[in-house]
């Protein structure tokens, strides 16, 4: 997906807070494979201090259809 003008790139506090979560939910949904690069988020530069900035509506559409764990189900 190109980056446009469109969509909403947030900093890493500011898009948990649009989300309501928390930045260890979301460093885990990145960690597990939910949120890919180039799509849901991009680093600022390649050091180690870089920012990452997140794409509001393309992170919606992910926690947005993230279902809570059903009991006595995989």
């Amino acid at each position: 997906m190109p980056i446009t003008k469109e969509a909403a790139w947030l900093r890493t506090g500011d898009v948990c807070g649009a989300l309501g979560i928390s930045r260890d939910t979301l460093r885990r949904r990145q960690k597990d494979g939910f949120l890919r690069p180039k799509i849901h988020y991009i680093r600022s530069g390649p050091s180690q201090n870089s920012v990452y900035v997140w794409n509001l509506s393309e992170c919606k559409e992910v926690f947005g259809t993230w279902k809570a764990p059903r009991r006595g189900k995989k």
